[in-house]
């Protein structure tokens, strides 16, 4: 009786384990159906679908890497018929199937993952760039990263002596997106790689030094602005740069020589003569920051900071002026002629911080320096009118 007992169970275990062998048959041949007509056989992609399906989540037949390699390749068909999440599905099966036989001295199945994954990556790098268009950062990061991830695992299993070429257009990609994507670790970490191979391409080292500096790591910041400049060491934006950070350090002189060096770069960039002429302005060379401000507004005449510094130039030059009258002893007489000097630069001022006014309107501290500028000039109608806007911007 035990003899027919053990009988009936083995023969249920085989007839179990024959049933879910038959999910992985019929979820091939479905497969090789749909694929010899597409356009007629479109139920069977779908049948494919739900055979494999049951095949990967069952015990008996989730472990053979034959039954990842037909759930890859089903996917990837499906991926062609628009399903978004069927890529990375047979992104997942494909790797399955060659870390289920990373140990195996035969690997039966690897070759054919690997080939099958490289025919993913046009499709996910083209999605990346849509979801990066479509400012899905983290998205675009996660579809780049796995197209590197297929190039990892195809030069590892390249045969020996052969060169695998970097994919550098990925790199940048990836970088950007997880930089844009608040991803900072892994930007970093393809920003390095791309510095590393000497990318072509300034931006990795601001973008780079950016991070670094938003960290508060200024030293490693310097570091990559220095590698940049030296592999680009015409690029005025990675100058810029330099020159920021010397004007922050206060090393003026340094940040003026670079300033003037960055303009033979880029004549043409207003934003250099400001900030020339910001420098001047510091070390009270009103003479040469008004040249600078006046070249900055010819060459972009609705430049607010140029109008506005230019502005400032005359109005401190007026209150030094004033200062130094009101400071002569009673009856002196240069008093009058340095009061009306004071004037002068002082209406020259107005102009400048009205026309700042037009360009971003609104700005309390402006509208301040006018009012005041506007009494001690006599400016009547002019302090009325911008004293009541300010009323009613402060209610």
């Amino acid at each position: 009786m035990k003899k027919y007992i053990t009988l009936g169970i083995s023969l249920l275990f085989c007839s179990v384990l024959i049933g879910q062998n038959n999910k992985v048959q019929t979820a091939w041949s479905q497969l090789s159906y749909y694929q010899e007509n597409k356009e007629g056989n479109k139920e069977a992609i779908i049948k494919a679908k739900d055979a494999i399906d049951a095949a990967c989540e069952n015990e008996k037949t989730m472990g053979a890497a034959k039954t990842w390699l037909y759930a890859g390749q089903i996917y990837h068909e499906l991926s062609a018929t628009g399903d978004a999440a069927a890529a990375d599905k047979a992104f997942n099966a494909f790797t399955k199937v060659i870390d289920l036989e990373k140990d195996e001295k035969r690997k039966k199945y690897s070759s054919d993952a690997v080939n099958s994954l490289k025919f993913l990556t046009p499709g996910m790098y083209n999605s990346g760039f849509e979801k990066y268009k479509a400012k899905d950062f983290k998205g675009a990061f996660g579809l780049f990263s796995k197209v590197l991830k297929i190039n990892e695992i195809t030069a590892s299993m390249a045969k020996k002596g052969s060169t695998a070429q970097i994919d550098t257009a990925t790199i940048f990609a990836a970088a950007a997106s997880a930089d844009k994507g608040g991803l900072k670790s892994e930007a970093k970490q393809y920003y390095n790689q791309l510095m590393d191979l000497k990318y072509d391409d300034p931006s990795v080292f601001q973008s780079l030094a950016k991070i670094y500096r938003d960290e508060g790591d200024a030293g490693k910041a310097d570091e990559v602005l220095k590698k940049g400049r030296e592999m680009f060491p015409d690029n005025s934006a990675l100058l810029i740069d330099e020159i920021n950070r010397l004007l922050n350090e206060g090393k003026m002189d340094a940040a003026t020589d670079k300033v003037k060096e960055a303009i033979e770069l880029s004549p043409d960039n207003a934003s250099l003569y400001a900030l020339l002429g910001s420098s001047y302005l510091n070390q009270q060379d009103y003479g040469t920051a008004e040249k600078m401000f006046t070249t900055a507004i010819e060459k972009d005449d609705n430049f607010a900071d140029a109008y506005y510094n230019l502005g400032v130039v005359y109005y401190n030059q007026g209150a030094d002026i004033s200062k130094k009258a009101a400071d002569l002893p009673i009856g002196d007489a240069s008093y009058d002629g340095l009061l009306k000097t004071s004037e002068e630069l002082l209406g020259k001022s107005v102009p400048m911080f009205e026309k700042f006014l037009t360009l971003k309107p609104g700005d309390m501290s402006t509208m301040r320096i006018l009012k005041e500028t506007y009494l001690r000039l006599k400016m009547n109608d002019k302090y009325e009118d911008i004293n009541k806007k300010m009323e009613a911007a402060e209610k």
